[in-house]
Formats: C-alpha cells, structure tokens, sequence
C-alpha cells in the first residue's frame, strides 16, 4: 500500500471516529487508531 494510500485509508477512518463523537446514543471516544494489517490478518 503507498503512502497516499495510507493517507486516504487514515483520513476515512477519521471520519467514521468523527461522526461517533457527535452521534448521541453511542459510548463515549476513548481513543482512536490506526493500524494497517496484513492481508493474511483479512483472511483469519
């Protein structure tokens, strides 16, 4: 996976943390990561 790859992959999911802090009827963010996994993790 390219660097920009990684940018656009990270930038999505900081979206998805994004809207979980303002919808009201979810647990409260803690903390947010990202971390890339392998392809074999995808298939276990």
């Amino acid at each position: 996976m390219s660097l920009r790859e990684k940018e656009i992959v990270a930038v999505h999911e900081a979206g998805h943390a994004i809207a979980g802090w303002y919808l009201e009827h979810t647990d409260p963010l803690l903390k947010v990561q990202c971390v890339l996994h392998d392809v074999i993790s995808w298939l276990q």
